[in-house]
């Protein structure tokens, strides 16, 4: 029995898309960022301005224009301290209130599987099913309907659509 290697990554996909599909996707992608840095080249420019400020004492005629921008994000850090609280908060009263629930404890455990039982389910032999449960490598191969057609079992084959 022969295995084909495995299909590309765009195959593989949970919504299978055209190669030039993900081609668009990665140049907007790219585009996009490229965009942003864009947008946030004023920014960059006033912290090569504040370093030099800082590190090198050289003066700029922008300093007033940083100061205003740093006093903005100080505006802003102080509207995150109220919604991190909030949140921060919320997070404890779920902590305190369903914390302590062991969800997995409350749910009864469904009885072991027989190896007759799965059998007779997938049609196969008590003796397979066995190897299979002790098995530490399986790799199952089907068809195009989804019928199992062979059975590999740590490295041996033990079902192909021969024997069925």
């Amino acid at each position: 029995m022969t295995f084909s290697a495995p299909p590309p990554i765009h195959e593989k996909a949970i919504i299978p898309q055209p190669l030039w599909a993900l081609g668009r996707d990665l140049v907007l992608t790219v585009l996009m960022w490229v965009f942003f840095l864009y947008l946030l080249r004023d920014a960059y420019i006033d912290a090569v301005i504040l370093w030099q400020l800082i590190f090198f004492g050289q003066d700029s005629p922008e300093i007033p224009h940083i100061m205003s921008v740093l006093k903005e994000i100080g505006v802003y850090a102080l509207a995150l301290i109220p919604i991190s609280a909030v949140l921060i908060s919320w997070g404890k009263y779920n902590q305190i209130r369903f914390g302590r629930q062991d969800r997995q404890r409350r749910r009864a455990a469904s009885p072991p599987v027989e190896a007759a039982s799965l059998a007779q389910t997938f049609q196969l032999d008590k003796t397979h099913v066995e190897a299979i449960q002790n098995a530490q490598h399986i790799l199952l191969d089907h068809d195009a309907n989804g019928t199992l057609i062979g059975i590999v079992c740590d490295e041996h084959l033990l079902l192909s659509s021969k024997d069925r």
